[in-house]
């Protein structure tokens, strides 16, 4: 049970008293329980501002809200030192909704509960921000990965997320190679505006929110990208790690931008994995100069794939590959996009391990011997 979803729960619970109380003795003699709902309000802060906040936790946020409104009269009668105990008949029926609502939305909770995270060791590898100076300014680059027994010093994985649809902080892949072994660089996202004073995670929701609405048909702003910065991230880690091998997964709209810096830079990286749904396309990438590995088929691997520097994998749309950990960490915005749970994270594991047995045979290290 993960963190998230204890926090919604207590929220829930709160609750529960000042929809039961017309139907309780010992609870209408509580004076004090109009203010559960308010508690309710302030551990949902706490959440968003700590945990982040989601399309899942947005039927937990409205109940908590129509709570508050329905109680508001009987707080004020509290503040007032007044009676509060007395229902109406409207306010019986009022309260039996409330709890058929209430029930809904704990149903709705368990059901789309996020993913446990992908545990990691944290105690064989050490965790480094990346900072760099542009312009006067410092800022954090990236995050790097240092594993104690590190595989192969030469090689350096490089994981680009599905910006703005993932966090800044290590995702299921930066921990698997991590744990595997591998120096891992995770960047941090270009479109990370750094404002204070608003909620964790909130251009991950509104991202998820406006990619719900344009697939109901609603207009979409025209995304924007951050190239500059980004090119000038990947400069920067390139320049720290001069000796290393880097191999790149990629997810997300950042790929186009990723690409375009490789045909710039041609010796920049020994590899790049790309992963695709089945209807995206990367502008200037010649396919056939290119390995194609397609999930919907049957996985093969071969010492020619060592020929190509650029790897695509495709996967069925149904996976939202374009949208990282949406899957994992919003399980709501997931189904409202057609979309299912990934289930313990598997698909995100099978990712991972398609791509280290791609890197093997791209650096032609035998299988084991890594």
């Amino acid at each position: 049970m993960s963190d998230f979803l204890v926090s919604e729960i207590l929220v829930l619970i709160l609750l529960i008293p000042p929809c039961l109380r017309p139907f309780s003795k010992g609870l209408k003699k509580a004076g004090a329980v109009p203010l559960l709902p308010w508690f309710a309000a302030v551990i949902l802060l706490f959440i968003m501002f700590g945990q982040g906040i989601t399309v899942s936790l947005l039927p937990v946020i409205a109940i908590a809200v129509i709570c508050i409104i329905t109680e508001f009269a009987r707080f004020v009668m509290f503040l007032n030192g007044l009676p509060n105990g007395f229902y109406s008949g409207f306010s019986y029926f009022l309260r039996i909704f409330m709890l058929i609502l209430l029930g809904g939305v704990f149903f709705c909770t368990f059901y789309f509960s996020p993913e446990r995270d992908y545990p990691a060791n944290y105690s064989d590898f050490t965790k480094e921000d990346l900072i760099f100076n542009s312009n006067g300014k410092e800022f954090c680059g990236g995050v790097f990965y240092k594993p104690q027994n590190v595989k192969n010093e030469h090689i350096t994985v490089v994981v680009l997320s599905a910006y703005p649809h993932c966090s800044s902080y290590s995702n299921t892949f930066s921990r698997f190679f991590a744990n595997a072994g591998y120096n891992t660089v995770e960047l941090t996202n270009p479109e990370n505006i750094n404002i204070k004073f608003l909620p964790k995670r909130y251009t991950e929701f509104l991202a998820s929110c406006n990619a719900v609405l344009k697939r109901n048909g609603k207009k979409e702003h025209k995304e924007k990208q951050n190239s500059d910065f980004f090119n000038f991230t990947v400069s920067e880690i390139l320049n720290l790690r001069k000796n290393s091998s880097f191999y790149v997964i990629a997810e997300g709209r950042y790929r186009q931008a990723l690409y375009d810096y490789f045909v710039q830079n041609p010796g920049a990286f020994s590899g790049i994995f790309f992963i695709l749904s089945e209807e995206e396309e990367i502008n200037g990438l010649n396919r056939e100069r290119s390995c194609i590995l397609d999930e919907r088929g049957q996985l093969k691997f071969s010492h020619e794939l060592s020929e190509f520097p650029v790897c695509l994998f495709i996967r069925p749309k149904e996976k939202l590959s374009q949208f990282g950990e949406l899957r994992c960490d919003d399980v709501l915005a997931a189904r409202l996009l057609g979309a299912s749970r990934d289930l313990g994270r598997k698909d995100r594991i099978t990712a991972a391990e398609v791509f280290e047995k791609w890197l093997k045979i791209r650096d032609e290290i035998t299988i084991g011997h890594l």
